[in-house]
């Protein structure tokens, strides 16, 4: 497109209107068209566009033509929508630049807030979330409550079945994770096999009600790998509520984590309840 427009432009300057008629500037819209959509590996193109447009544009502004169509009062008149024509075409061009630079820091985002292998929030977004969420109970005095999940044995599932299968019952377990929870809680991928879920405005009864119905699913699952081996999975979960003399987040995700430790040492595939706080 940009090398048809200059043919375009070249013709109907230097012949058809004449250089008076500003028809040239038109080069202009040329340049920067191919300065915004050429891509890196186009470099040697988009570096010829801009020199021959620029060359032209030279070359339109130093000659002088009168064209076979146009009259002075009639180049006159073009000189003026010329002008609109060539602001409107750079604005198009600014509002594709904008487009995509708001496209590319979206998809940036994404990747700075995503866990890749899971889908899920990762530890940063998660993390950040908790501030927010442990700041709004606090200050709105709702209930809340954290729980830190952990895949049972996943070193052995990794050393027995490979990696690769370690990747599949993670992406699985967190898929059927995200379906169980409500869509006003929040989950994402503490580390390893380790995952966070905040659940806002729920009782501690109700949340535990929710993360052992996640226990069934998960346990009920029939992971299967492309050799057609299945994979058995549990988790265990640490639940711990805000309590009013609480005051940084961390401590409640640290009394989660000692309800993930009690559950683990009672035996694994269960839950425990780290929180007096019980409204």
């Amino acid at each position: 497109m940009p090398i048809i427009k200059i043919f375009q432009t070249s013709i109907l300057s230097l012949f058809y209107f004449g250089t008076e008629s500003g028809f040239h500037w038109f080069f202009v819209n040329v340049i920067a068209y191919a300065l915004v959509v050429f891509r890196t590996d186009r470099q040697a193109v988009k570096y010829w566009v801009v020199g021959i447009s620029l060359a032209l544009f030279l070359l339109c502004e130093l000659t002088d033509t009168n064209g076979l169509y146009l009259n002075s009062t009639d180049q006159e008149l073009s000189v003026i929508l010329v002008f609109f024509a060539v602001s409107f075409n750079f604005a198009m061009v600014i509002n594709l630049v904008i487009s995509r630079l708001k496209s590319v820091n979206q998809h940036l985002r994404i990747l700075a807030e995503k866990d890749e292998l899971t889908g899920l929030s990762n530890r940063r977004k998660v993390l950040a979330d908790a501030v927010n969420i442990f700041a709004d109970s606090i200050i709105n005095r709702e209930s809340c409550v954290f729980s830190i999940v952990d895949l049972d044995h996943f070193k052995k599932i990794n050393d027995t079945f490979g990696h690769e299968a370690g990747d599949l019952v993670l992406a699985k377990v967190s898929a059927m994770m995200a379906s169980v929870i409500r869509p006003q809680d929040e989950i994402g991928r503490y580390g390893g096999e380790e995952f966070i879920v905040i659940m806002r405005g729920t009782s501690i009864k109700d949340a535990a009600d929710i993360m052992e119905a996640m226990r069934r699913s998960v346990e009920d699952m029939l992971i299967e790998t492309e050799n057609g081996i299945v994979i058995p999975v549990t988790i265990s979960i640490g639940l711990a509520a805000i309590d009013p003399g609480v005051s940084r987040y961390e401590e409640i995700l640290a009394q989660a984590d000692k309800g993930l430790y009690v559950a683990k040492r009672s035996g694994r595939n269960r839950l425990s309840v780290q929180s007096d706080y019980q409204n």
